[in-house]
């Protein structure tokens, strides 16, 4: 008998027992079904990544600009003005994950290599997510929500007015408007895709985007902290 008539509709061997015909059929193992966590929505919503850093960092930024003035005639003296620079600090922080594999396991499945480096990417990359959004300190870096200075709003009352509040907020401080991001977890996500700019106007979130007419870089990511 052909191995094709195994396949058909038409086969007369059962494989329903081992001795009639089960232990002919093989076992297929299929990759490891992930955990569907994002590498670092942190990283791809547009973060400055600064790399070769090895000890402690210091990078200058100016907290007060100089002033310009419009003058009467050409002869008239430029009152002179000094921008304030300031200085911001960079410590080290280390996160590492460990995943115990053995030998055996490495050997018998040749994916699973594959596998546990993809995993232990994630999660060192939702990790990262998590102290860059909401880090408190100490062992970890303080988070952007737990930034001295950082404006708020309620994720659960957030209208269209707060929404362009925030991309204001921004522009006075001399933010790229261009590359504005927005990250928020799957809950609010989902709020607010059902909750409307205005009457008739569309929904806060639209079609993954927030303010797409004006904003058209801008993006939404769902990011589970």
């Amino acid at each position: 008998m052909p191995w094709s008539a195994l396949t058909t509709q038409k086969r007369d061997v059962s494989v329903a027992g081992g001795s009639t015909g089960g232990y002919l059929v093989a076992t297929d193992m299929l990759d490891a079904i992930d955990t569907l966590r994002p590498w670092s929505v942190s990283v791809r919503a547009g973060i400055s990544i600064v790399p070769g850093l090895k000890g402690n960092t210091t990078f200058p930024k100016t907290s007060v600009n100089a002033t310009a003035y419009w003058l009467t005639s050409e002869s008239t003296s430029v009152t002179p003005s000094t921008p304030t620079v300031g200085q911001m600090a960079l410590v080290p922080r280390t996160a590492g994950a460990l995943v115990n594999v053995s030998r055996l396991l490495l050997t018998q499945v040749p994916q699973t290599e594959i596998y546990l480096r993809r995993e232990l990417l994630r999660t060192i990359g939702t990790a990262v997510d998590h102290a860059v959004l909401n880090g408190a300190g100490s062992n970890e870096p303080v988070g952007v929500l737990n930034a001295a200075g950082i404006g708020t709003t309620s994720g659960t009352s957030l209208a269209w007015a707060a929404v362009t509040g925030m991309q204001k907020t921004v522009a006075e401080a001399n933010g790229d408007d261009g590359v504005v991001s927005f990250i928020a977890t799957p809950a609010v996500r989902a709020l607010l895709a059902t909750r409307e700019r205005a009457t008739g106007s569309g929904f806060v979130w639209d079609s993954g985007r927030v303010d797409h007419l004006t904003w058209p870089r801008s993006k939404w990511f769902a990011c589970a902290l």
